[in-house]
């Protein structure tokens, strides 16, 4: 049938001939059906680990695995939510296959899923927050307004976050709508955050600490701290989304500069969990931009990510 509009005077203007397409008027479902078979593999791969264990029949082992379903539902929301741009172009992303695998099988998921301290788990729990709101809010003034409780409830229950609002000390003019209120706001809070606990008290950098921070406890998650860092650079400059991968970078040299005075296993673990997470956008940049799109790059991408669960478990 043919298709018109109203021209300039009142005038009917008659647009080409349109054919009905035979696709689905809406990519949603899709998309969606197959973001919650992710989820649904995640959550059968959590329930295989803790069988194995023994510990799923106890109450401990219940408990353990709420957290754990908890901490996989949100990052599957994280993953949906930053995947919808894609999807909405009637593409597939498969931004949250290997990620929420890898953290189903994770020593840190265990660690911080059956410790009966909730400190480290709810900081996690806190930062995926932080996430979803950064990814959906794309005005300035409003994403300040969420972002600033976030901060102080992360820097109360997780120290080395204490620098994680500098991840908006690039959002220069332009980058998104009133952008430089998170970049003075992120300025201001991380100054008067850093005076409220009194954080010079806390820092504190060995050369010593660092190679054991490094070389000892953390090169088995140095991969997914460089996938980190490629989701940064592969994502637009002009979104939130950015920043908030811009964060975990902060959150890591956080580690760097406060982690000596806190060697606790579970903060390491919480380190651990946030980059294999966060280490899913570097890879799924990874597989769209830098591999083949043949079936070629898409086996080195399947090869890629069953080697990084060597790195996980």
């Amino acid at each position: 049938m043919n298709r018109f509009h109203f021209g300039k005077g009142g005038g009917l203007v008659t647009i080409k001939k349109m054919k009905r397409s035979s696709k689905p008027s809406s990519n949603f479902f899709s998309p969606l059906f197959l973001n919650v078979i992710f989820l649904l593999l995640s959550l059968a791969l959590w329930t295989v680990n803790l069988f194995k264990q023994g510990t799923l029949a106890t109450p401990e082992g219940l408990t353990a695995w709420i957290k754990g379903a908890v901490l996989l539902g949100t990052a599957w929301m994280v993953y949906f939510f930053a995947a919808r741009p894609i999807s909405a172009k009637g593409k597939i992303s498969f931004l949250g296959f290997f990620p929420l695998a890898w953290l189903a099988l994770s020593r840190p998921q265990w660690n911080l899923c059956t410790s009966e301290s909730m400190i480290s788990w709810f900081s996690v729990f806190l930062l995926l927050l932080l996430f979803i709101w950064i990814g959906k809010v794309n005005d300035g003034k409003i994403l300040l307004i969420g972002l600033i409780p976030l901060w102080i409830l992360l820097v109360i229950f997780w120290k080395p976050a204490l620098l994680l609002p500098l991840a908006f000390v690039t959002a220069m003019k332009g980058r998104f709508k009133n952008s430089l209120w998170t970049l003075w706001g992120g300025l201001s809070a991380t100054l008067l955050l850093f005076g409220a606990t009194r954080g010079w008290t806390y820092t504190r950098f060995d050369w010593l600490d660092l190679y054991d921070l490094i070389i000892g406890r953390y090169h088995p998650y140095i991969a997914f701290a460089a996938f980190t860092w490629l989701g940064w650079y592969g994502t637009s400059r002009r979104t939130t989304a950015r920043f908030a991968l811009g964060g975990i970078l902060g959150l890591t040299l956080g580690y760097l500069f406060f982690v000596p005075v806190f060697f606790p296993y579970l903060l390491i673990d919480s380190l651990s969990w946030t980059l294999i997470f966060s280490a899913g956008f570097g890879f799924e940049v990874f597989r769209k931009d830098l591999l083949d799109p043949s079936w070629h790059g898409q086996a080195v991408w399947v090869a890629l990510g069953l080697a990084a669960f060597w790195g996980v478990f």
